[in-house]
């Protein structure tokens, strides 16, 4: 009788260069645009997880993640093979630097087609984008030239429902309540920004907010009943900034 053994798996490196020089089966959760792969220990402690695969395609964040001694490759997205598999997905501040919204349905789709359980997603809030234009304001972030792709919840709930997401839950964190908060800037002020700074931005008006304006919005695709129930407690404990 033949003897079956098990593929023998290529154990994941932290100098790979690229997604082809890893065996993507050896991973438990891949972190999508992971850059310098600050939330990989995060999440393999806060979830008890196994390896993690951080990819990005900025060359610069992948030699400083390596230097960490941390699994980040180079490589798109795109192409990680059909039937991979992972435990779930991260995007941290990633969705918004893509070009637009096919790009980011495209990256989504992806996550969810990889992910068994979840899959977490965290934005700088932009909802609240047209209420403080309309007062002469706007956080720092909304203009930045890398942000092209300004999310609202509709449209992940429109994405989710396209790609048959089968449950989904959101939260809105860090509210800002008036205009003296230092994420938010005249509408006048120069892009490119990192906070409210008088002598570049300009003086701004006191405005007290008749309701609460949000820094960043939380959300979670729900794969699995495990899925769900992690995504409540992830809610419930914050994740990383």
């Amino acid at each position: 009788m033949p003897i079956l053994r098990r593929p023998r798996l290529r154990a994941p490196s932290s100098t790979a260069a690229t997604l082809a020089d890893v065996d993507l089966r050896a991973y438990d959760f891949f972190d999508f645009g992971a850059g310098a792969g600050n939330t990989l220990r995060f999440w393999q402690k806060r979830f008890q997880a196994g390896r993690g695969l951080g990819i990005d395609i900025s060359a610069e964040k992948i030699a400083i993640a390596r230097e960490r001694g941390r699994e980040v490759v180079h490589g798109d997205i795109r192409n990680i093979p059909e039937g991979t598999r992972v435990r779930f997905v991260s995007m941290m501040d990633f969705l918004e630097h893509l070009p637009d919204l096919e790009h980011v349905r495209e990256m989504v789709g992806v996550a969810v087609r990889c992910a068994r359980d979840f899959v977490f997603i965290r934005n700088p809030s932009f909802e609240d984008e047209a209420y403080l234009s309309a007062l002469g304001l706007r956080q720092y972030w909304q203009d930045w030239a890398g942000h092209p792709s300004h999310l609202l919840l509709s449209d992940f709930a429109s994405l989710f429902e396209e790609l048959g997401v089968p449950a989904w839950t959101a939260n809105f964190k860090d509210p800002i309540f008036d205009s003296s908060d230092e994420s938010i800037i005249p509408a006048g002020a120069p892009p490119d920004q990192l906070g409210y700074d008088p002598a570049i931005c300009g003086p701004k008006p006191f405005v007290r907010f008749d309701k609460p304006v949000f820094r960043q919005l939380d959300v979670i695709a729900c794969l699995s009943t495990k899925g769900f129930r992690e995504a409540r407690e992830i809610l419930r404990v914050a994740a990383p900034r």
